[in-house]
């Protein structure tokens, strides 16, 4: 099932702490990795994150060291896993899981299954695996049916202005809390106006749609770059196009500019031109709430993204 991020963080966090291992699926750039980090912050536990796609099996799972008089033999840990806590809760995330080496794969199952590296055991170690889906990752890959079936599975499929409510809460900039609520209004439009928010099928594009990129063409777009350019650049043309024809051009309206964003919604009778209104208001000040009223019907779930007294006004 997929869910928004809000809810993956919720579901998360109850199975960090439940100690039930975690995949997570979501597409390039979505905020897995953030996801994990922010439920470790949450529960107060360390976190240890490892890219499985570069690693060796005994980057994983260690290797076995005769002594020098040969009475024993002991396990020998990559240096990274020696900072993990033994008999305290700590999260390990084994991200690009399903693109690593079938090794790799087989000592992460080991993890799993006994919280185990060699003779070395980690009984409060708790493990989230992330990963692209299958259509979307680099080899197609997927994981074993037996790991697999020791996890849960959580598919995010995150919503626009719960994204840009999250990123509201550390973005510092103005000019970039700005620009991204612009960005969640457009990007929730209905299909086919809205721009692609992640990407959904392979492309030939190098830049693509993803929460991160988004956030990158605002910076841009903050910093000076033109909207188009600073989308194509970060985004991708496709996105870039969609916007282009969502605006009429690379400017919105100015700061004032009613009768112009008025015209738009008259003569397109689009959801894009009552959202542009509907837009201007967390821009603008102040608010002419007269010419904003009226489509208060279109405000849906992007209401927590206008000021506080312009939702009051329109509810």
């Amino acid at each position: 099932m997929k869910t928004d991020i809000e809810t993956a963080r919720q579901m998360l966090v109850s199975a960090l702490q439940a100690n039930v291992p975690v995949m997570l699926w979501g597409a390039p750039g979505i905020g897995k990795t953030s996801l994990v980090r922010a439920a470790a912050r949450e529960l107060s536990w360390p976190c240890q994150d490892v890219s499985c796609a570069v690693l060796q099996v005994e980057d994983l799972g260690g290797y076995a060291r005769v002594s020098e008089n040969g009475e024993y033999v002991d396990q020998v840990l990559a240096a990274w896993m020696r900072e993990i806590p033994r008999d305290e809760p700590a999260v390990l995330l084994l991200d690009d899981l399903p693109d690593s080496l079938s090794l790799v794969q087989a000592a992460a199952f080991r993890l799993v299954l006994e919280r185990a590296v060699g003779t070395v055991r980690f009984p409060a170690l708790r493990i989230v695996a992330a990963g692209n889906p299958p259509e979307l990752s680099a080899m197609g890959a997927t994981l074993p049916p037996a790991l697999a079936n020791r996890m849960c599975h959580v598919e995010i499929d995150p919503s626009p202005a719960i994204w840009a409510r999250a990123i509201d809460q550390f973005e510092r900039d103005p000019a970039v809390q700005h620009e991204l609520r612009w960005i969640a209004f457009m990007l929730s439009l209905p299909e086919p106006l809205a721009p692609p928010f992640v990407l959904r099928e392979p492309t030939s594009e190098i830049a693509f749609p993803s929460p991160r990129a988004w956030h990158t063409a605002a910076r841009l777009t903050a910093a000076g770059v033109p909207r188009v350019h600073a989308v194509t650049a970060a985004c991708g043309s496709s996105a870039a196009m969609r916007v282009a024809q969502l605006l009429g051009n690379e400017e919105l309206p100015a700061h004032g500019a009613w009768d112009e964003i008025e015209r738009r919604a008259q003569e397109q009778e689009r959801v894009a031109a009552r959202l542009m209104v509907l837009g201007a208001t967390v821009i603008d000040a102040p608010v002419p709430l007269e010419k904003v009223r009226p489509y208060a019907y279109a405000v849906g779930d992007i209401a927590a993204l206008l000021p506080q007294h312009v939702a009051e006004a329109l509810q």
